[in-house]
This record gives C-alpha cells, sequence and structure tokens, in this order.
C-alpha cells in the first residue's frame, strides 16, 4: 500500500506482522523518501526506513540524512520477532527519541535522536520495496500523529 508521512517531529508506525522465513535477506516493513530534506544536521531526514533482518529476527529502525544513503542512524530490537508467528511492532518517534516496541514491550537501547519529518512529496511504501521485499503477512497497520506512551502500545499489542 502507498501513503504519505509528512511535516511532523513525532509519531508512531503500528504493525502487525506474520514473517515467513522465505529469505535470508533483510527485508522492508517501511519506506518514506525525500529529497532534499536538510539532513539531520538541520533536524531533517531523507529516509525513514523499518526493516526485519529474518536472519537474526531483529527489527531495524533507520534514519538516512543523505541522498547516496550513506550517512545512516541505527536502531535495533535486543530480541528477535518470532519468524511464522504473530508480531506487534510499533516503532515510535518524537523529541524524547526513537523506540522499538515489540508485543508491547520496549526492546530497543535508548535512542534521544529527534528529528523532523518535513513535507515528504514522495509516496511511503509497505512491505514491497525491490528487492528487500516483506516475506509474511501485514494486519492492522496504523499510522499515529504522536509518539505514542509506552502504556497505549502495551493495550494495543492485547488487541490482536
Amino acid at each position: 500500500g502507498h501513503f504519505s508521512l509528512r511535516n511532523t517531529a513525532q509519531g508512531s508506525l503500528e504493525f502487525w506482522v506474520y514473517p515467513i522465513s522465505a529469505s535470508a535477506s533483510v527485508q522492508s516493513l517501511y519506506y518514506s523518501v525525500q529529497d532534499n530534506a536538510g539532513g539531520i544536521s538541520e533536524n531533517n531526514v531523507n529516509r525513514v526506513i523499518v526493516q526485519y533482518d529474518p536472519s537474526t529476527g531483529h527489527i531495524i529502525f533507520k534514519l538516512n540524512s543523505t541522498d547516496d544513503n550513506t550517512q545512516n542512524i541505527v536502531i535495533e530490537s535486543t530480541q528477535p520477532a518470532t519468524a511464522n508467528g504473530w508480531n506487534h511492532i510499533v516503532c515510535s518517534f518524537g523529541p524524547s527519541g526513537r523506540k522499538i516496541y515489540m508485543n508491547g514491550v520496549v526492546v530497543s537501547p535508548a535512542d534521544s535522536q529527534a528529528f523532523s519529518l518535513g513535507d515528504f512529496d514522495e509516496q511511503s511504501v509497505l512491505g514491497s520495496l525491490d528487492p528487500l521485499s516483506f516475506y509474511g503477512v501485514f494486519d492492522q497497520v496504523t499510522v499515529y500523529n504522536s509518539d505514542l506512551p509506552a502504556e497505549v502500545v502495551r493495550n494495543l499489542s492485547l488487541l490482536h
């Protein structure tokens, strides 16, 4: 699916995912690009990327601040998602930094990198960024315009 995420300094991306171990390559859950965004030094990014690594089961939340994809600021989950099973994933960002939640629990190291999404003129993409397509199923994908509090994320993880 396609949608646009723009003009915000906080938000949360929520996914229910069922990864199928069909590929050893890192797979794209979410990708959004904005050319000439100004870079991290201007508190703005060119790309926001969420990936699944089937070799470790980890979720990767990546910011990129250059057009050539060389300056990445990455956080990675410290616990694996369950292959061939449902996982509730929330990647949130806001003034206090970025977090990855899995099944209602924070599973990423502390990160204080605040940033802003500018006026993205490109669409965001779920699950299909060749050659990094996600092998699995999405359910209940939701984009929030706020950095969801831990209690809200925990409650959302109980609803599937």
